[in-house]
């Protein structure tokens, strides 16, 4: 009795402490100014629970690691340690300090998580995380409706003030990416249950995250949605028979059950005008807001109320300032980068220390060797994720699989890799395939 009530109150813990980090970060904004104090009370949450897993991993650990976790925890090792470096020369670039460390922040803030893959699958359990993940991105989903619906003094109902009321121009927060997480993580629940209250319930969540992710009016961010769905369907009609025990005539009536849900709901919203005018505003938008509304309308945005003014200058552009800021880095720039933080100037003028696309990024900062690394790093994640499902045979772990596809497609368009939330629910995932799948670990140091 007393090892169970030991067991749940650590589990408990973990799993309250891993909520607020992650609910901590709806009040944080991409690249804060400065290191203010919601930054140091997640940092302070992550750490708790690196701790808490060193603990358990000094007092109880007795398994080892296959093939693929070893090579998994050798690339993330090396993954965080290239962003040391880029910080490093950075420095030697005479970067500020403070501007080297907001570039470098994000992406290794929630490394410490890595070690929560030591604790026993009764306190540290793939099932929370996942929930966890998906609640998270529910409240993110309401919050985009909100922000819709409720901010801005625009006509909804016509294109023109659709575009006016865009979200990641009204509040563009560093936890947007969460909405993937209601859209994709709730397809490992279709195939999981026999329940039909629990199939109909985990399609429309899925189906939340898709309008929620449409009302941004960001077409990357739609297209990652779908390609998560699309990643997921493949790789439950090619391993469905292992890890589900189904056949495949049942995972695509399911899946085919699963579409008529969409588009039965779909169907229903087009016939609000709001919808429609969203629906249009989507695919008219052209790339970016200069290519559709004049001066004048992008004055009466601005004066309209809370509207900022971080508009689109155009990827091509952008990633055309980045390649050429890193051919004219010459050697050893060509093989280490530029360093973390230094800028680079577009076509127009602009100065920016981010580019929308991942692996246009880790080539200007990081040079080839750092593009190799991340590379290596995603790919070994990939192979490490599906392994574990198959070992496993849990189907949430296509659920990660499919995630991380969404991710990884999301960064290659929009800065996102630079966010908290993408790069907690990396590390998060990280350590859920690191899990061991044989735990015969003691909860509580000492109990027998």
């Amino acid at each position: 009795m007393q090892h169970e009530i030991g067991t749940f109150n650590m589990r408990l813990v973990v799993s309250v402490t891993i909520f607020l980090c992650l609910a901590l970060i709806f009040l944080e904004v991409p690249a804060p100014p400065h290191i203010d104090g919601i930054i140091w009370v997640v940092s302070s949450g992550v750490v708790l629970l690196g701790v808490l897993g060193l603990k358990y991993y000094s007092t109880e650990h007795t398994e080892q690691f296959d093939f693929w976790q070893n090579k998994l925890l050798f690339m993330a090792g090396i993954y965080l340690l290239w962003f040391l470096i880029t910080a490093a020369i950075g420095l030697l670039h005479h970067t500020p300090p403070l501007q080297v460390l907001r570039a470098i922040g994000p992406y290794i803030l929630f490394a410490p998580l890595i070690f929560c893959a030591w604790m026993p699958k009764q306190v540290f359990r793939i099932n929370d995380i996942v929930l966890i993940l998906i609640a998270i991105g529910i409240l993110q989903a309401f919050y985009h409706l909100y922000l819709y619906f409720c901010v801005g003094n625009f006509d909804r109902e016509q294109v023109f003030g659709t575009l006016c009321g865009r979200i990641t121009i009204i509040d563009n927060r560093a936890s947007v990416p969460f909405c993937l997480a209601t859209a994709i993580l709730p397809l490992a629940y279709l195939f999981k249950t026999k329940k039909v209250w629990v199939f109909v319930g985990a399609a429309l969540i899925a189906v939340l995250g898709l309008v929620a992710t449409m009302t941004t009016l960001t077409r990357a961010f739609v297209f990652s949605v779908l390609t998560g769905w699309l990643v997921y369907f493949c790789m439950v009609l090619t391993y469905g028979n292992i890890i589900l025990k189904e056949n495949r005539s049942i995972l695509f009536a399911k899946i085919m059950a699963f579409l008529l849900i969409v588009v039965l709901v779909l169907a229903g919203l087009y016939q609000s005008k709001v919808f429609r005018a969203m629906e249009q505003a989507l695919i008219w938008r052209g790339g970016h807001f200069a290519q559709v509304l004049s001066p004048q309308d992008l004055a009466q945005m601005k004066a309209a109320g809370d509207i900022g003014a971080d508009y689109s200058t155009g990827r091509v552009m952008e990633w055309e300032g980045a390649v050429n800021k890193w051919t004219e880095a010459s050697y050893p720039g060509w093989l280490f980068g530029i360093g973390a933080g230094t800028s680079f100037k577009l076509s127009n003028g602009q100065q920016q220390t981010y580019v929308h696309n991942l692996l246009i990024y880790s080539l200007l900062y990081g040079g080839i060797i750092g593009l190799i690394i991340v590379l290596s790093f995603w790919t070994i994640l990939f192979f490490t994720v599906l392994k574990q499902a198959l070992q496993s045979e849990e189907s949430l772990y296509l659920g990660f699989f499919a995630l991380l596809a969404s991710l990884f497609c999301y960064a290659e368009l929009f800065a996102v890799h630079k966010l908290l939330s993408f790069n907690a629910m990396l590390f998060l995932i990280i350590a859920c395939t690191l899990m061991l799948n044989t735990s015969t670990k003691k909860v509580l140091s000492g109990v027998q």
